[in-house]
């Protein structure tokens, strides 16, 4: 099902440099360019957007710019993934609007109105493994299944999300159970109740072309991304999942607990800290 929203097509569209960019930038976050990759050559860009070697040029200088490429003179130009620093833990708390949301497991959110999906596009594919997802499931699978999801209410988009599930579980998944239910639901019935819990690291981004197009706001808006990782009860992680929020729409509020002494390790961090992760959206 896909429809073209009418502030879509008022947008102007974004010089060609640009939307190469965004492009890439994309393919590099879902993980059809992994660490380490090669990009195709600049002819092969060129030729497969159409466009001059001068253009490609111009888009993969801002990638690099950020750090997201290397480009090695002989050699071509690599996928490094840019910067990152590791998240200090925190304790979220979760909203839409006025409504009480619970993110990870929205079946169990405090309103009604969010208990049940509300979906613009879904779409199951087998698809290449993300060299982070193999890491983070131990896989040697050379695909998994990916779930394409944009979440709606009556206001429109407000989050677009990328799930990564093994086969194993992911193949008995069909477009109609995701109808009634949410992705945590269908899949914890299937695994008999043993999600436990998930565990999210959150920064803020920009808008390239293609989630600007999914999420229906102009390119470059401020957005929230959010990588998550679904455990089961004996703590193996389950699945993977990438999700973007309108930064118009969507916030997360957060309160911090001061430890004891005795609770401070000696790098300075909380021993056992609690993590529970919520947001809002007004």
């Amino acid at each position: 099902m896909s429809t073209t929203p009418r502030r879509t097509r008022e947008r102007k569209r974004a010089p060609l440099w640009l939307q190469i960019e965004s492009v890439l930038r994309h393919k590099i976050a879902v993980g059809e360019y992994r660490l380490g990759d090669a990009l195709p050559a600049e002819s092969t860009l060129a030729a497969s957007f159409n466009v001059s070697r001068v253009t490609v040029r111009e888009a993969i200088r801002g990638l690099a710019s950020e750090g997201i490429v290397q480009q090695i003179q002989g050699k071509g130009t690599f996928v490094t993934g840019g910067a990152r620093r590791e998240p200090d833990q925190a304790v979220l708390t979760a909203f839409i609007g006025n409504a009480g949301f619970n993110e990870a497991f929205p079946g169990r959110s405090q309103s009604r109105d969010y208990q049940q999906p509300r979906y613009g596009h879904v779409d199951i594919r087998s698809v290449p493994m993300p060299h982070d997802a193999r890491e983070i499931l131990n896989s040697d699978d050379d695909s998994i299944l990916q779930v394409e999801r944009i979440i709606t209410d009556p206001s429109g988009p407000y989050v677009y999300v990328l799930d990564f599930i093994p086969h194993a579980i992911g193949d008995l998944i069909s477009i109609g159970d995701l109808s009634s239910d949410w992705l945590t639901q269908v899949l914890n019935n299937q695994l008999d109740n043993r999600i436990a819990e998930a565990r999210q690291t959150i920064e803020a981004t920009l808008a390239d072309a293609i989630l600007a197009e999914k999420l229906e706001i102009p390119i470059g808006s401020p957005i929230l991304h959010g990588s998550r990782v679904y455990y089961d009860i004996d703590g193996a992680p389950i699945y993977i999942a990438k999700v973007w929020h309108r930064a118009d729409r969507f916030r997360y509020s957060a309160t911090f607990h001061f430890p004891a002494e005795d609770e401070i390790s000696r790098d300075g961090r909380a021993r056992n800290a609690p993590a529970r992760d919520s947001h809002e959206t007004p």
